[in-house]
C-alpha cells in the first residue's frame, strides 16, 4: 500500500485493521496520520517520509506492531511521536532528518525492537520516553548535536550494541555505567 497514503485498503465500519505487507506514507499534505486511525499491525515495513507538514503521528494510536522497519524520515515538522505509545514490538526503528524532534515520548509502550537509530535529527534534546524492561539489542545515535546525556535510557534496557557518533553536546554517559 503506497501513493498518497491516505486511501489504505481496510473494511468499513470502526474495526482495527491490519497490512499484511508495507506501508508507505508520503509524501503527503496532511498534518497528521488521522486516516490510518484504526492500522493496529503491519506485516512488513512502516515508512513515513518527507512529509512536510505532517506535525504529529496522530492517528496511529492503535498500531501494536511493525514486525520489520519502522522509519520516520525527513518530516521536516515532526514535533512529536506520542502517538505510537501504544507500539509494542518493532524490528528495527529508524528515526531520521526530522529536526523539530525533542524526545522519544511515544515510545513509552515499547517493550522490544531489535534496533532503534537515530539520526540527524538537529532538535533532539531528551531520550526520555522509553518503558523500564525495554529491549534494545542494537542503539545508534548519530548526528544529535543538542541531545546532552543518555539520561532517558533506562539502567535495565537490554542494550548490546551501542555506535554513538556526531553528537556535538553528548558529554554524559553514565546511565550506561
Amino acid at each position: 500500500w503506497d501513493g498518497d497514503g491516505l486511501s489504505p485498503p481496510h473494511p468499513d465500519g470502526d474495526a482495527p485493521f491490519h497490512v499484511a505487507g508495507t506501508v508507505v506514507v508520503g509524501p503527503i499534505e496532511a498534518t497528521d496520520l488521522m486516516r490510518l486511525r484504526r492500522l493496529k499491525t503491519v506485516g512488513n515495513d512502516l515508512f513515513v517520509f518527507s512529509n512536510d507538514n505532517l506535525i504529529t503521528l496522530d492517528g496511529l494510536q492503535q498500531l501494536r506492531s511493525v514486525r520489520n522497519e519502522l522509519q520516520l524520515s525527513g518530516n521536516v515538522r515532526l514535533s512529536s511521536m506520542r502517538a505510537l505509545s501504544g507500539l509494542r514490538t518493532a524490528g528495527q526503528i529508524d528515526i531520521r532528518r526530522n529536526p523539530e524532534l525533542r524526545d522519544l515520548d511515544g515510545l513509552s509502550g515499547l517493550a522490544f525492537a531489535q534496533g532503534l537509530r537515530l539520526e540527524d535529527n538537529a532538535g533532539l534534546r531528551r531520550l526520555a520516553g522509553f518503558s523500564q524492561g525495554v529491549v534494545l539489542p542494537r542503539l545508534h545515535i548519530e548526528g544529535c548535536p543538542r541531545l546532552p546525556d543518555l539520561s532517558g535510557l533506562p539502567l535495565d534496557a537490554d542494550v548490546r550494541s551501542l555506535r554513538l557518533h556526531r553528537n556535538a553536546t553528548l558529554v554524559d554517559v553514565t546511565v550506561l555505567a
